[in-house]
């Protein structure tokens, strides 16, 4: 959630009517013009906030306190978020005076006091730099201190894990036997889903790399290599493409490279913006040199071919009546004439080889 009214509301505006049992966790929420996260009832008279489970989240710089609880609210739990507020505004903000059963544990807090949370009081407080990569993408930099320093909650009522078993990222919250505070549970594995990679040859004896991802956190570039001899491992940079950096929508890239004729390797390299790096598969391409031709010349019609080998020829009526069928024996760049006594007209030639086939459309005058 970003730039909105209020990020999170847990509210009920209808007097005796509870808003209840209910989890938030693992979210990211900045920039509110109230508060990033706010539960209870506008007034005394209005509705309630019982049983809310406030866990793993990360919020940031909301106008008026990252957390606040109005009237009506009681069994309040609120724990492992981290808390990235503004100067002159209490992270935890009470703006009623009903409210009971506020239970604060182990929430890391910046931007604000460095000794109070504001309306309760943390007994695990930890107050500094969360480290955190960007707004509103608000993943852990390795270096935070938010790293492993999670409490483990236990199980809800349903017997899951309190704070969830992913994180904001579907990745596994339980790592290195810990869990982080905040949304992110920080892993060291770079966290781009390549869907697809390919090298395919155009008509213009160039080759067409093509990528897409469906989701990117932290990516940085790509960076498309290629060599002409995978055993030697001598790969060269082609081109750097800056990559989406933060997204869980289908991203598509592409690049053109005009090789030497002959076979051509292709891969990625993908690197983060910690400077992690991994390599996509090879794929493989071969550009031929000059192709299967038809031509007509002042001589009459005739074949080139770019390598020796044996062709099938035939030759088509304009109405697709078949006239000629033959085997012809064609040498790797010498022009083949054809000899076949055709009259006026329109006549559609297709010569194939083992390697490929060529039609071509010829008024004979």
């Amino acid at each position: 959630m970003y730039n909105c009214d209020i990020g999170i509301e847990l509210a009920s505006e209808h007097a005796g009517k509870n808003t209840q049992d209910i989890t938030v966790r693992n979210n990211f929420v900045s920039g509110s013009y109230q508060a990033n996260i706010m539960a209870g009832g506008y007034a005394s008279n209005r509705g309630n906030a019982v049983n809310i489970v406030i866990v793993n989240n990360t919020t940031y710089q909301a106008s008026q306190g990252e957390l606040a609880l109005q009237f009506n609210c009681s069994n309040i739990t609120i724990k492992n978020n981290i808390f990235y507020g503004i100067a002159g505004q209490d992270y935890l903000q009470e703006w009623g005076n009903n409210n009971t059963g506020i239970a604060v544990s182990n929430n890391l807090y910046f931007g604000q006091s460095t000794t109070s949370p504001g309306s309760w009081a943390d007994a695990r407080a930890r107050y500094a730099n969360p480290r955190i990569t960007a707004n509103p993408h608000m993943h852990l930099s390795a270096t935070s201190l938010a790293i492993d320093a999670g409490l483990a909650l236990g199980n809800d009522g349903s017997g899951n894990p309190l704070s969830g078993s992913l994180d904001i990222d579907k990745e596994v919250r339980v790592s290195n036997g810990a869990i982080e505070i905040g949304a992110d549970e920080f892993a060291s594995t770079l966290l781009v889903e390549l869907i697809n990679f390919s090298a395919t040859a155009d008509d213009k004896h160039c080759v067409v790399l093509s990528w897409q991802t469906g989701m990117e956190f932290n990516s940085d570039y790509f960076e498309a290599q290629h060599c002409t001899d995978v055993t030697t491992n001598q790969w060269e940079s082609i081109t750097h493409i800056p990559s989406a950096g933060f997204s869980t929508t289908l991203q598509s890239y592409t690049h053109q490279h005009c090789p030497a004729t002959g076979i051509s390797y292709y891969r990625l390299k993908q690197v983060d913006r910690d400077g992690q790096f991994s390599f996509s598969a090879i794929r493989a391409v071969q550009i031929r040199g000059n192709e299967l031709q038809i031509l007509l010349t002042n001589e009459g019609v005739g074949i080139l071919s770019p390598e020796t080998a044996t062709a099938s020829l035939i030759i088509y009526s304009e109405l697709g009546q078949e006239l000629v069928q033959q085997q012809i024996q064609l040498n790797a760049n010498i022009y083949y004439p054809l000899s076949v006594g055709l009259k006026h007209g329109v006549y559609l030639f297709m010569v194939s080889t083992l390697e490929e086939r060529v039609w071509k459309k010829i008024g004979m005058k």
